[in-house]
């Protein structure tokens, strides 16, 4: 049954069915305004807007993504799938590759962030930071062009230009 904008903003939630329904409607007008903003979604249906978004141009979604707090993504920035971004700023040219995790993240310039990484608040990336598979980080700086490539744990620390941390390849 199709029903006007107005008629889904004056419905109420007794229950849990029309809980999850309010809520399904809400996403969906989120997804569509990205939609008409030039996001381009492998899947549509899949992708979580609990966030407001701004965003450049060319950004892509890969399959189920989740978007929550306040998300500011650059132009050309490319998630992949299974991610989930919170409170995250991410410039122009960032790439999140699967199953990325990243909360409360800053990036200034192109990174290159995971497989499976999981970056917690006050990470900050400088332009040409790669970050491979199973890192952590937390209250972390990066600089320009560093890499902790796999499996490290960077805490409270300031990581300086062009070092590799950990096994690199």
């Amino acid at each position: 049954v199709a029903m006007c904008a107005d008629e889904a903003e004056a419905m109420g939630a007794n229950d849990a069915v029309q809980l999850a329904d309010l809520s399904h409607r809400l996403n969906a007008r989120r997804v569509h305004a990205l939609l008409l903003g030039g996001v381009r979604m492998a899947d549509p249906a899949s992708v979580q807007v609990r966030a407001e978004v701004e965003h450049g141009r060319d950004i892509e979604f890969e399959l189920n993504l989740v978007l929550e707090g306040f998300v500011v993504l650059g132009d050309e920035v490319r998630v992949g799938p299974f991610v989930r971004l919170r409170n995250c700023q991410l410039a122009a040219g960032t790439v999140a590759q699967a199953h990325c995790d990243l909360d409360g993240v800053i990036t200034h310039g192109a990174c290159t962030i995971g497989p499976f990484p999981r970056l917690r608040p006050r990470t900050d990336l400088a332009a040409g930071p790669h970050l491979g598979n199973f890192v952590y980080t937390k209250h972390t700086t990066l600089r320009a062009g560093s890499k902790p490539k796999h499996l490290n744990y960077l805490g409270y620390a300031v990581i300086v230009p062009r070092l590799n941390v950990g096994p690199c390849t």
